[in-house]
Formats: C-alpha cells, sequence, structure tokens
C-alpha cells in the first residue's frame, strides 16, 4: 500500500499508520522504500525556498496499537502498585474504597514519571520502535 500512495506522487511526506508492526521498518527498509538520511538532507536544502517534496520515500511509521501493546504490561505493573497503595490505605486508615480512591487520586505512584525503573523501561521500549527510523543515545538521556 506504501508503494501504491508513493506512486501516486503527492505533494509533502508520507507516514504509514495502521497495522505498523517491528516490521514495517524492516520492510521498507528491504523495498527501498525507507526515506535514508541522505535523501532527507537533498529535500531539507530544497525545503529553504518552500519546496514541498516529491514522496518517493516514506518518512516516518507511526505505531499506535503496537505501541499500546508494548507498553501495556508497565502500565500494568504502575496499575498493580497503585492497587496496593490503595489497599495499604484502607488497611492503615480503615477508610472505604472511595475515600481511599480519594486520597491516592494525587498520589505520586500513579505517576509513571516519578518510577524510574519503569519509566526508562518505557523510553526503551518506545525507543526500540523509534530509533529504528531516527537514531539517539538514551544514555545520554538518563544523565
Amino acid at each position: 500500500l506504501s508503494q501504491k500512495v508513493l506512486n501516486a506522487k503527492l505533494p509533502g511526506y508520507v507516514q504509514l499508520a495502521g497495522g505498523t508492526n517491528n516490521f514495517t521498518v524492516a520492510k521498507l527498509v528491504a523495498k527501498g522504500l525507507l526515506a535514508s538520511e541522505n535523501n532527507k538532507q537533498e529535500n531539507s536544502a530544497k525545503n529553504l525556498n518552500t519546496y514541498i517534496p516529491e514522496n518517493r520515500f516514506v518518512s516516518g511509521v507511526a505505531y499506535g496499537s503496537y505501541a499500546r501493546v508494548l507498553l501495556s504490561p508497565i502500565l500494568e505493573k504502575l496499575e498493580k502498585m497503585h492497587k496496593s497503595q490503595l489497599q495499604a490505605i484502607e488497611f492503615a486508615y480503615g477508610t472505604t474504597s472511595i475515600h481511599a480512591k480519594e486520597l491516592t487520586n494525587d498520589s505520586q505512584l500513579t505517576k509513571l514519571e516519578v518510577l524510574p525503573e519503569l519509566l526508562w523501561e518505557a523510553v526503551s521500549l518506545a525507543n526500540s520502535l523509534v530509533s529504528q527510523i531516527k537514531t539517539s543515545d538514551l544514555s545520554k538521556m538518563r544523565n
């Protein structure tokens, strides 16, 4: 399908979405359909004069449900931690579930960004998809 879209020679960039998975980029590379750094630089020079490039290559891939499937175990861990926290509050204060939920709604434990191990596990998984197209050094981001 991506080849058909590219053959239409529409202006702008082509980003694949829907049905994408871990094999998408490899298939695009094998068919010579993925934009390389060389042709991206070539087009960016032309873009200085508001040039709209012809679609000869796929420029991006959107991972919707596939990314959610990859990240769901991490989000489930976070949810289990939250449930454990609710149970601890209920036990400690002898409150009802409704009241305990009110107490923990603003809890830091429910936020992925305050749990470095889980956060970096999620970032690493997301990077495994993004890095197939864009290169980055995660070690620089962690420091």
